[in-house]
């Protein structure tokens, strides 16, 4: 049996005959001594084991991120906008028609019509 599940074992020994002030003293505890860490997010009231890199209740991190965050995304909603304004733009001199792009719109088989916005013009 690993340390950690050692730990694991009697701090859940611990909370299961605890009431509900000792079993906050217990992960207090726990937390202070670096076998448990506390979720960052807010509303979460899950206490975590140390190996775990993300709380099984809510799935954030320590310092409050969703899993999706742990390296934002450079560009917003409204960055990509301007990037391919400025890209069809940019390119709109090389542009090329494509064998699917007629007035109907129609694509090759099965392929969704073509938005007018898309075309370089």
């Amino acid at each position: 049996m690993s340390e950690a599940e050692v730990v694991r074992t009697v701090i859940a020994r611990l909370v299961a005959k605890a009431d509900e002030t000792q079993t906050q003293l217990i992960h207090e505890l726990a937390c202070q001594a670096g076998y448990l860490w506390r979720c960052g997010n807010p509303v979460c009231p899950a206490y975590n084991d140390r190996g775990q890199r993300y709380c099984q209740g809510c799935g954030w991190g320590r310092k409050g991120k969703p899993v999706g965050d742990v390296h934002p995304c450079m560009y917003t909603e409204g960055r990509w906008t301007r990037l391919r304004r400025a890209l069809l733009k940019h390119y709109a001199h090389d542009a090329r028609p494509t064998p699917w792009s007629s007035t109907t719109g129609a694509g090759p088989a099965g392929a969704a019509p073509r938005s007018p916005r898309c075309t370089a013009a």
